[in-house]
């Protein structure tokens, strides 16, 4: 596996996979692991990201490479849950990130439009614990939005650009029932 330079520990904003590495006392401070993520996905993002805002550094060792067995059971449905972690989770880690106001704004509409039903009723009916846990985060947090995005390198998207999401969402979902329903003609 190359990576490029092997002996290179880079700061970066935000992590997908891997294997962290996290002090006892900055776990504390973070809160651990967010109590409202099922399943897997996101997980990362949001220990990243929450540990950015609250001050602590984010590294990644360049020459650290973790394999794991592939576990065919993590994309098998769970019974009352489908598989919709990812979007599950995605609007968890959204919803306690971001400051007030701008999830229900900007991302929740958008989730309602792309996300399975099933994870925006799973969403729905973990509400209060996931504003719980959202207090906790918003009250350790040192940056404001403004910041994590100068800090990040990135913006949240406007008010039209994410209307031209959605309705570029719902354009393939109505091309993907188009293709369907003419293939089941044939």
């Amino acid at each position: 596996m190359n990576r490029g330079k092997h002996d290179v520990v880079d700061r970066c904003d935000s992590l997908l996979g891997g294997c962290y590495f996290i002090p006892r006392y900055i776990w504390e401070v973070m809160g651990g692991l967010n109590p409202s993520l099922y399943g897997w996905g996101y997980e990362e993002h949001d220990l990243s990201l929450r540990a950015y805002m609250m001050g602590f550094e984010v590294r990644r060792i360049n020459s650290i490479g973790i394999y794991h067995r592939f576990q065919k059971e993590l994309q098998e449905p769970k019974e009352g849950f489908p598989n919709t972690y990812s979007d599950y989770n995605a609007m968890v880690v959204s919803s306690c990130i971001f400051e007030d106001g701008v999830f229900e704004k900007l991302y929740y509409p958008f989730f309602k439009q792309v996300a399975p039903v099933p994870a925006i009723i799973q969403f729905e009916d973990a509400i209060v614990e996931i504003n719980e846990f959202r207090d906790f985060v918003q009250s350790k947090r040192m940056y404001s939005d403004s910041d994590l995005h100068a800090l990040c390198n990135f913006r949240l998207p406007t008010p039209r650009e994410q209307q031209e999401m959605v309705e570029s969402a719902e354009e393939k979902v109505e091309i993907a029932r188009t293709a369907k329903i003419k293939k089941n003609k044939k």
